[in-house]
């Protein structure tokens, strides 16, 4: 299954897992709007199936509302690894003090999911020496494998974590 970011937010926010506020905007005047909700500065996330947005120049910061317009249709007509955006994500600022890849995959190889994960962030995670590779069993992560995964990333009890990207 192949969700688009926004719709992988969506289920997150239905299971309480914190994430920025956002809007998707398909028009102009959906974006006009939804940034009058966020109000600026804010970052606009094209929508696409493929990797690479932010490398592709299809992920950028919006600072004013002249910046908005230009921005927008410039997103709105890039092609990134031959795919048209599907909408626009505009979504707010936040502070990352850390960032973390997190990532649940079907490993077709070994013939289950996989859990791949990484202090360093999610991008070019093929290259990340230091990544967190973890094979699934079928009766689901065990809470000390997910705690080692965890206590592996640096993260502790107080830490707050945002989803950003999915």
């Amino acid at each position: 299954m192949r969700l688009l970011e926004y719709q992988g937010k969506e289920l997150f926010d239905q299971y309480g897992i914190r994430i920025p506020r956002a809007y998707l905007a398909i028009t102009m005047e959906e974006a006009k709007e939804s940034a009058a909700k966020l109000g600026y500065p804010f970052v606009l996330k094209s929508q696409l199936t493929v990797g690479g947005r932010g490398k592709a120049g299809a992920i950028l910061k919006c600072k004013t509302e002249l910046e908005l317009t230009s921005k927008f249709n410039e997103l709105v007509n890039k092609k990134v690894k031959g795919e048209l955006s599907r909408g626009i994500l505009l979504e707010e600022i936040v502070d990352i003090k850390k960032e973390l890849y997190l990532s649940l995959f079907l490993n077709r190889s070994k013939r289950c999911y996989s859990l791949i994960a990484s202090a360093k962030g999610g991008i070019e995670i093929e290259s990340v020496v230091d990544k967190i590779i973890v094979d699934i069993p079928s009766d689901g992560l065990s809470a000390q494998t997910a705690e080692d995964v965890a206590h592996k990333l640096g993260l502790t009890g107080n830490t707050v974590v945002y989803f950003i990207d999915v």
